[in-house]
Order: C-alpha cells, then structure tokens, then sequence
C-alpha cells in the first residue's frame, strides 16, 4: 500500500524539525554594584545598589563578611535595609549578590563600613526618689523622650550589685514613670534599677538606688575638709550617711518637720557672723528655701504639730515671731525692749511659750499664738533662771530647766516641780506620747556626762550610759523604743540604744565630730 499524502507531509516537517540546532541556556551572570557611599552607620541603614541583566534580575541579597543577612530586595531601585543594632560596633565588609531569572550569581565589589552606635542608644532615665510609706516604697524615676522609646523594665534586689536581680514591673507607655512596690517591712533595704530600651532593642539602665525603710537620723557634722558645720543624714543603723547642705556657710539646729517630710535648719553665713537665717529642705536635700530671708539673727525654730507655723526667735530685737510654714506672713509677737527667746508652740497651734528676762532673771513666760495675753508662769529669786520650754504634748504642762534641774510647771501657772534634783543639767527631750523625759546630766562634774530616763512625773531616775565620756543630746524615737545621742572625748560620734540602755550601737565613726541627732517622726 501507498503511503497517503498527509502521512508524508507528516513525516518531512518531522525531519525538518528534528534537525533544528537546540537553544543555548542562559550562562551570562547579571552585573551589581553597590550605591551607598557613607562610611559610617548606624541603627537601620539602607544598602543601595544597581543590578541589571539580558535575561532579568529575579532579586539581589545583602552579605556582611562574607555571610548571607537574609535581606533580599526583587524590585527596582534595589535597597536592603541592614539592622546594624543586631552587630557590635566595629568595621564590615559589605557585598551585594544578584541573581538573574535563570540563577546565574555575581557578587558586588566589596565595600567597608564602619558600625557605630554609641550614640544610638536610648535616653538614660534616672530614679528620683523612692519613698516609704505604708508598707510599700513608690519608685518614681524621670520619663525617656526618645522617638524610638519601647519599653521601662523596673529591677529589684537584695544585693547592691543587682547580683540577683528579677524583673517586677515593665511598661510601654512612656508616662508610665512611677511604680508602688507593696509587702516593704521596716528596717529593710532593697536596690532598684531601670532599664529603657527602643526599637531596635538597644538598651540603657539607671544608676543602682538604694530604698530603705530604715528611719533616718538627722545630724550635724564638721568631719568635712573645710571644718564647718554641715547637716547629714543616714539611716538608723547608720547606713547610708549622706550630706545634705553641702554648703562653705554653717548650718545646724536642724529639725523634721511633722510629716518626717521635710528638714528645717539654721544658716550661719560665716563663723564670725552673727547674721542667720532659717532654711526649710526636702529629707534628701533637694529644695532648699530661705524661710526668713532677712537682716537679723533668726534661730531656734519650732514647728506646729500640724506643720502650719513656725516659731522662732529674732536675735537681733531678742523677740519672738510666728510665721507660715513657707515663710509668709512673719509677725513679732513679743515686740518689746526685753530679751525674749527658746519659742515652743503648742501642739494644737493656740500657745506659745518662752523664755524672757523682762522680770529681771530668765522666766518662763506663755502667750496666744497672736501674741496676746502674755503671762509669766516662774517668778525666780536670787539669780536663778529658766529656759528651754518645752510643751508636753497635751499642752496641760511644760518642761524647762531651772538652775540646773529639769522642771515641769502647769501651763496655767503654779508651783513648778523639781523633776530630777541632781543638780546638773544639759539637754532634755520628751517622749512623744509625754510619759518620758530624757537628759544628760553631770551630777559629779567630772566631764562625764551620761544619758538618764525618767517618767514625766519625775519617778523612775535611771542612768542608761554610765560610761566615760561626754554623752549628750539625746532623742527619743517616735515609738518610745530607741534614744540616739553623741558621745566621745575628742571626737563625738552619733550612738543608738534602747530605751533601757542596752544594746549600744555606735553609728558614725568619722574623723570629725558629729553632734545633735534626730529621729524622723512616721506620720
């Protein structure tokens, strides 16, 4: 049979095309160079590069070293963002790989570039305070205002060097600046540090700070190069001593303001000036205000119990003024020829009582808070005087020596009663509930003075030091349960005891002397 005509155009285009040569593949790589023409980088910095091909680029890819970053752009213009925050700061060496359509490769020429992001990193923040209040401490630390901020991360630990530290609280929101750490017992000490990071992860940490629920003293020292007179303070196991004026002026005669708050104290201008005003500080130290803020002597401050007035005496007219507690509205009260000084305020703001000589002797005198109805409550003979009046905290009686012996007199006048009788006073504190009195005393007047206790109604005498030395200026804390005082020979240093005398602990051992300690009142 045949073969029929379709069957043999079949087979001739089969021959024809069976002996076509068959395609060449694509073996031509695509070109790249590298665009980015800075030295230096730093966060996210984009690599740009031109890459062209015969066949078509399908993407081009970013190496650093030598190893692939991952980072692959497939559309022109071609740019490859490299997160440098990723890479400690140093110099690199950068190429850029292409690939064609068919997966021929080409590495671009090499470049250096040098990493550097010391000056990247986020705004230190800084803690401001941490107060303890109710059991808890409130952390407050200063907001980041960085564009990139992220995140506050709050540490905690036991251990100064943050050696233990855990994470307690974190916070994307920049305003969140504060945080209430609960569960705090008295007499505990904990470390604090926050950590600020930003977008890319970089990150900066605060200084350590310590938060103490330690009830601090305060007290005077002149253990600085210069000599003078300086206010410091430190917890009551004698931690943390810290000067708080820091001044070329001398400052003393400091005392707490009721809230434990807030630090008055006495400015002298010089040693041999007899000008000084009275100051008014926050317990670290921070916003001191000139209170008075005038020509004259003004000294001996002493503050309502609810924080509202001051009472003090003007050295220099030897009268007694009354004044806001931010210094405003000072009013003389006394205004008279005579000397008129040791002011103390009742505790609900209405009396004021004093010491003046316009008798003759130094008397105890008592007056209204507005200086009215003025009244001596002593009428000494013979030269004897009395001073340093103190209010009990009732106000039905006052405390004040008397040729060398405590007394107490009714705030309405009467027979004062020789309270100690060992003739020999010094300073004396009351107790803030009124039932104890604590003085030093030198009966023997050997240069020896000790620290005595007694009841406020003169029963009870007990000598708490009996040691050698000079131990004064007692305090008594809050709770009745604690008496601070300084003692020493040549140097005098702050000491800690119980109310019965045991447990003395010294506190302060510095080079040199330090005088005058007080107890921060809790409200």
């Amino acid at each position: 049979m045949k073969p029929t005509k379709s069957i043999l155009i079949l087979l001739s285009l089969f021959l024809i095309f069976s002996c076509e040569t068959p395609e060449e593949p694509d073996t031509t790589p695509p070109t790249v160079t590298i665009t980015f023409s800075e030295n230096s980088v730093s966060e996210v910095v984009s690599i740009t590069c031109i890459s062209t091909d015969n066949e078509g680029v399908k993407k081009v890819e970013l190496w650093v070293n030598g190893v692939s970053t991952g980072v692959t752009d497939e559309t022109e213009p071609y740019s490859l963002d490299w997160n440098t925050t990723t890479y400690d700061d140093g110099s690199y060496v950068i190429t850029v790989r292409s690939y064609d359509t068919s997966d021929n490769t080409i590495d671009s020429n090499p470049i250096s570039l040098t990493v550097d992001n010391s000056g990247s990193y986020p705004t230190q923040v800084d803690i401001i305070s941490i107060e303890y209040q109710d059991d808890s401490f409130l952390v407050t630390w200063s907001q980041n205002n960085n564009d990139d901020f992220q995140t506050y991360y709050l540490y905690e630990s036991i251990s100064e060097d943050m050696s233990d530290k855990s994470l307690i609280y974190e916070s994307n929101e920049v305003t969140d600046t504060s945080y209430v750490v609960t569960s705090i017992s008295e007499d505990e000490r904990r470390y604090y540090q926050v950590k600020v990071t930003d977008i890319f992860n970089l990150d900066t940490s605060s200084s350590v700070v310590t938060g103490s629920s330690f009830l601090k003293i305060v007290f005077r020292s002149d253990r600085d190069i210069d000599g003078d007179q300086e206010i410091y303070i430190m917890d009551s196991d004698g931690i943390s001593q810290t000067n708080l004026t820091n001044s070329i002026e001398f400052d003393f005669n400091s005392l707490w303001t009721p809230d434990g708050d807030h630090i008055i104290f006495e400015k002298v201008y010089s040693e041999f000036d007899s000008g000084r005003d009275i100051f008014i500080m926050d317990s670290d130290g921070s916003n001191k205000l000139n209170l008075t803020n005038n020509v004259g002597t003004n000294m001996d401050p002493n503050i309502s119990d609810d924080g509202e007035k001051i009472v003090f005496w003007e050295g220099s007219t030897d009268d007694i003024f009354i004044m806001n507690s931010d210094g405003s509205g000072q009013t003389n009260l006394t205004n008279n020829s005579y000397h008129d000084s040791n002011p103390d305020i009742s505790s609900d703001g209405q009396k004021i009582v004093f010491n003046s000589r316009r008798t003759g002797n130094d008397e105890i005198f008592i007056m209204n808070s507005d200086g009215s109805s003025q009244i001596g409550l002593t009428n000494n003979l013979n030269g004897k005087s009395s001073g340093t009046p103190i209010f009990s905290p009732d106000g039905t009686t006052i405390i004040f020596y008397n040729n060398e012996d405590i007394y107490m007199i009714s705030s309405e006048g009467g027979e004062p009663t020789n309270l100690t009788n060992l003739g020999s006073w010094m300073e004396f504190t009351l107790s803030y509930d009124g039932s104890k009195i604590v003085f030093s005393s030198d009966p023997d007047d050997d240069n020896n003075s000790d620290i005595y206790v007694i009841n406020s109604d003169g029963s009870g005498l007990i000598n708490l030091t009996n040691g050698i030395g000079n131990n004064r200026d007692p305090n008594i804390s809050q709770d009745g349960q604690k008496i601070v005082f300084y003692s020493g020979t040549d140097n005098s240093d702050i000491y800690l005891m119980d109310i019965d005398g045991s447990n003395q602990i010294k506190l302060t051992n510095s080079s040199g002397n330090d005088f005058s300690p007080q107890f921060q009142p809790r409200p």
